[in-house]
């Protein structure tokens, strides 16, 4: 996360899952539109204090990418994201914070990826947050998050 007027926090390590659908517009252009579930959130210790924000995003990317090579691949485009659940952990306690967080988050993501002939491949993202999804302040607070995945493309 960025957040304004403070340092930045370390981030949250989690997981992603969903399922995309792969449109060939020629043989090295593609929309990829997809719909993950993705934790983000980060952890940070303020004066011996150990704080974690858990935020659960349903996202929809929708990605152009230009393949090259023998399945390498560019991919870019926006992401709308939907808050599903905020929780703020303080030394062991839970909080439900989701009245504090915006319910729509929008990014732009960047990412390398590679297919293998087998269907199977990985990729390695960045999305960075447009959105202020800072409820309570004026204060601007952004994801930001770095993922990297598997996948498995069936062939048509």
């Amino acid at each position: 996360m960025s957040i304004e007027n403070s340092t930045n926090p370390d981030s949250r390590v989690s997981g992603y899952f969903g399922g995309l659908a792969h449109i060939h517009l020629d043989k090295q252009f593609a929309i990829q539109p997809e719909l993950l579930f993705s934790g983000q959130g980060y952890k940070q210790t303020i004066a011996g204090t150990d704080y974690t924000t858990s935020l659960n995003y349903l996202l929809v990317p929708v990605l152009g990418q230009l393949m090259f090579g023998e399945g390498f691949r560019v991919e870019t485009g926006p992401q709308a994201g939907v808050l599903v659940s905020a929780k703020s952990k303080v030394n062991g306690n839970s909080t439900d914070v989701k009245n504090n967080i915006k319910g729509f988050d929008f990014s732009w993501v960047f990412g390398l990826g590679y297919l293998t002939s087998t269907g199977f491949g990985v990729d390695a993202r960045y999305n960075l947050g447009i959105s202020n999804i800072n409820d309570v302040s004026s204060d601007k607070v952004s994801n930001r998050v770095f993922a990297v995945g598997v996948f498995y493309q069936f062939r048509q």
